[in-house]
């Protein structure tokens, strides 16, 4: 670390009647090349001699620090007790049964230190013993390196079911395990997570990403996962059907509270694969004979395809598992846009007619159930600037560029905004954009010809102008 500066990082231990396993995953995390660290340990009530192994590693190393519990908490109310015992900035949770290589921490915390990082996590071996036949896992990101936050949401809501990130494997700051480690909501819809674990770990992954641009990915082995019947890891392979349905619920629980409700605020970095998402969720409400739901989730994925007609003519031919297609799910009033120029045209005459209250109602429900093409975007900045909001509206325009930054008819709405708000610079370089994009558009010209002669540079007007004029004739 630069300067000398190694922050207190916390290695938590939850032990429960593990003695031999207990010990060796404790002296795994005191070897540790990082100078800087605790090791916090909960026993969660064992009724065998546990807490004598506990007292005895307290008494070899002060760097031990030992906790009993009373009575069983349950693994992951453990787990929050060893986050409230520990004191470190950063902390990383290792289970009783499993075992870090050396260099775990300090190879994360050269990635987590970075800005914008939520967490870092490592390959690893799932098998009975070290190099004994173990199975590699979560090598999918790539090399080590940094990723996009949402290319690792994103994959995690696309593996049904499957096993995801094990917190085992991953170091965070302590004050995101606290705040994403279970919330009440999550307790009550889906109880049994408390007693297992499963979902609650998934969840402390979602939640961390959703909170930052990127996330850390060492591609070493670096933990290892010791396969037994009390193992989490493995037991779906032995026979525990719950696992996956458990993942499943946690995946709809983020994606309906979270990560859906914040799509439309945020610039969406992988519109494919969120448009996977959405009909993945569409194909599960039609199953369970939501039908509403799937037809929000299938205007979602409409209007994540944008401008893009091709996109759009696919999405609608493509067909669930029962057999109906996307545009009979979404309704045909919402499968064209005949029926979205004619509601345009009808909000147009009311903001005309001087009734921009009235235009809002209207275009507010058009947004809600149809994809936000470049003439409703547009509108709706015009609505808003008529009631007054001009600094929404400019958030509206840009929101739309950031989706579809090359479309003319968003710059110059965006350029006529910004020259209405007096900041002239801005405008013309938004309009310069429209014009550079599609030199043939009339109105972007005109635009863009009039915004230069009004400051007062005739010239360059006059010379616009001209370049149109002769491309028109030449076509």
């Amino acid at each position: 670390m630069s300067g000398g500066h190694h922050p207190l990082v916390s290695i938590l231990v939850p032990v429960f009647e593990r003695a031999r396993l207990a010990e060796e995953a404790i002296r795994s995390a005191l070897a540790q090349s990082w100078p800087s660290l605790e090791v916090v340990v909960v026993d969660n009530a064992s009724g065998d001699d546990t807490w004598a192994m506990c007292q005895r590693m307290a008494e070899e190393d002060p760097r031990v620090r030992i906790f009993r519990n009373e009575t069983n908490l349950g693994p992951v109310r453990n787990w929050r007790r060893c986050l409230e015992e520990a004191r470190g900035e950063y902390a990383k949770l290792l289970f009783s049964d499993d075992l870090m290589a050396p260099r775990f921490i300090e190879a994360c915390m050269e990635l987590l230190q970075e800005p914008g990082v939520g967490f870092v996590f490592a390959a690893t071996e799932i098998g009975e013993e070290p190099g004994r036949g173990a199975q590699l896992f979560y090598r999918s990101l790539g090399g080590t390196g940094l990723y996009p936050s949402s290319h690792f949401v994103l994959r995690s809501m696309l593996a049904i079911g499957d096993m995801p990130v094990s917190p085992g494997c991953a170091l965070f700051r302590r004050r995101d395990l606290l705040e994403h480690l279970v919330t009440e909501a999550f307790d009550e819809e889906i109880p049994d997570v408390m007693e297992h674990g499963a979902g609650a770990d998934l969840l402390l992954f979602l939640m961390t990403a959703a909170d930052y641009p990127r996330v850390g990915y060492v591609d070493e082995l670096l933990v290892f996962f010791r396969a037994h019947p009390d193992s989490i890891s493995v037991a779906d392979h032995l026979g525990e059907k719950r696992l996956p349905a458990r993942y499943v619920r946690t995946q709809e629980w983020f994606y309906d509270r979270v990560w859906r409700p914040r799509r439309r605020k945020r610039r969406v970095s992988e519109p494919q694969v969120e448009i996977e998402i959405a009909l993945r969720f569409a194909a599960h409400h039609l199953g369970a004979g939501r039908i509403r739901e799937a037809r929000e989730e299938v205007v979602d994925a409409l209007w994540l395809a944008g401008g893009d007609e091709a996109l759009r003519k696919g999405l609608l031919e493509r067909r669930f598992p029962d057999g109906r297609s996307v545009a009979e799910v979404v309704g045909k009033e919402e499968s064209g846009m005949e029926s979205v120029e004619k509601e345009l045209q009808a909000i147009g005459e009311l903001l005309a007619g001087g009734d921009a209250n009235g235009a809002f109602g209207r275009i507010s429900a058009l947004l809600q159930h149809h994809a936000a093409t470049p003439g409703v975007i547009a509108l709706y900045a015009e609505v808003l600037l008529a009631l007054g909001e001009g600094r929404e509206a400019v958030r509206v325009l840009e929101e739309g560029l950031s989706l579809l930054p090359e479309d003319p008819a968003l710059l110059n709405n965006l350029a006529a905004v910004r020259w209405e708000q007096g900041r002239r610079d801005e405008a013309l370089e938004y309009a310069a954009r429209a014009c550079r994009i599609a030199p043939a558009d009339g109105s972007a010209v005109l635009n863009l010809g009039r915004m230069l002669q009004a400051s007062e540079r005739p010239e360059e007007a006059a010379k616009l102008f001209g370049s149109y004029i002769e491309s028109t004739l030449d076509r």
